[in-house]
């Protein structure tokens, strides 16, 4: 990984000088050892960026033996204001991971990226911006809105990703060397979006819906790669633990231990943090019996991941074709739940899918009488609003928690109203 170093030197007879200028010290392939170059930079903030330029070129395969700043492509590049241009050091810099302030800058994956430069390229060519000093607040702002008449942007849920999408694009102009000095799209604000406003929302499963599904799972064929049992005890591991699919998938029988909890791999999570979830008592028998004829390095729900030409674990299979939501939808659909968009007049307005199982675990924490300190450790979130947004309460619910609530004593105040009435 190259890093930034002021190098040092002492001569004979004098003290140690430091060198003025900040160099990269980075592992030269062609010369098979670390190698220094220099940055011409005296502040760091400059020296940075010639480091994320540097960064970039490597990956491309555009240092050789005898780089310098002077003859690279960063160099010239500073002075170019052409958009398109620009549009493809920001798309690098997006799938390495470095646009990101979360996550500890890991890099992102293909769908993410795909999507946030469509919808950057998007607005751009709607806008019909050439240059980079074309993008205005104004001109972004009335863009989006003639998308959102078109129908093309059909809520304000979508709107907010498109907006987050183009000022990540304006903030890195401006924080890298050359074409902005100021984010244009500093004083955006994204759009607020409540309850209403999303087009599709999910809800959680109770525990008739679970038991319906397991069941029939459970004697189902296989679908999708997988058995009926496999399904089954995907469905309640995911239910219990409050996994997501793709975290699931990433659980090998090493992973589980003694059952008491179950551990997956930051490279494998939504976060790039372990993940350790306890499961319940109840649970690990049926584990145990399902995990006993695995191999300590095997997959339990097998045809999820694999590793990619650079030694990565990227997702294959049932996760990558979405078919987590396609195998729940062909067993619900034996007990009459239906699952997706086309369930929702079904199902009183609500959308039902996999991720419900997460919901449903976090409601039943917050009915369980957990403290909000434990429930957030056991949902994996900081954020009390994701926290809320994972907690459905039904009406029946309410009314039983208002009527505990300690009354005030009416005491010679009922007989005075029921002679006035």
């Amino acid at each position: 990984m190259p890093t930034l170093i002021k190098p040092t030197r002492k001569p004979k007879g004098k003290d140690t000088q430091t060198s003025s200028t900040y160099h990269i010290r980075y592992y030269c392939p062609h010369l098979r050892r670390s190698r220094e170059i220099s940055t011409r930079c005296r502040k760091i903030r400059n020296a940075q960026i010639r480091l994320r330029e540097f960064e970039n070129l490597l990956e491309l395969g555009q240092v050789g033996r005898n780089f310098s700043f002077c003859q690279s492509f960063g160099g010239q590049h500073s002075k170019s204001r052409d958009l398109e241009t620009w549009l493809q050091v920001f798309a690098t810099d997006l799938r390495a991971g470095r646009i990101r302030r979360h996550g500890n800058r890991k890099p992102v994956s293909k769908e993410y990226a795909t999507q946030t430069l469509t919808r950057i390229r998007k607005v751009i060519d709607h806008c019909g911006v050439k240059d980079v000093d074309e993008i205005l607040l104004r001109r972004i702002i009335c863009t989006l809105d003639k998308l959102g008449d078109a129908k093309e942007i059909r809520s304000a849920q979508t709107r907010k990703h498109y907006e987050r999408a183009i000022k990540s694009f304006s903030r890195w102009l401006a924080l890298t060397d050359g074409p902005l000095d100021r984010d244009p799209l500093s004083d955006m604000e994204v759009t607020a979006v409540d309850t209403t406003d999303i087009v599709h929302p999910r809800s959680a499963f109770n525990l008739e819906h679970i038991r319906m599904i397991v069941q029939a799972a459970w004697k189902g064929r296989i679908f999708r790669g997988l058995t009926g049992p496999q399904r089954a005890i995907l469905y309640l591991t995911a239910a219990y633990t409050g996994l997501r699919a793709k975290e699931c998938a990433a659980i090998r029988k090493s992973d589980c231990g003694d059952l008491k909890m179950i551990c997956v791999a930051g490279e494998f999570t939504k976060s790039g943090k372990p993940a350790v979830q306890p499961v319940p008592s109840w649970l690990r028998p049926l584990l145990s019996e399902f995990v006993a004829e695995l191999n300590s390095d095997e997959f339990l729900w097998p045809g999820g991941w694999e590793k990619d030409e650079d030694d990565r674990w990227v997702t294959c299979g049932w996760v990558k074709s979405k078919d987590a939501g396609e195998m729940l939808r062909h067993d619900a659909k034996k007990v009459g739940i239906i699952i997706g968009r086309e369930g929702r007049d079904a199902n009183a307005g609500i959308v039902l899918d996999f991720h419900s199982f997460r919901h449903f675990y976090v409601t039943q924490c917050c009915s369980a009488g957990i403290n909000d300190g434990l429930r957030k450790k056991l949902a994996r979130t900081n954020s009390s609003a994701i926290l809320d947004r994972y907690t459905h309460r039904d009406v029946a619910e309410l009314i039983e928690a208002a009527e505990r609530i300690a009354k005030v004593s009416l005491d010679g105040l009922l007989g005075k109203v029921e002679q006035n009435g």
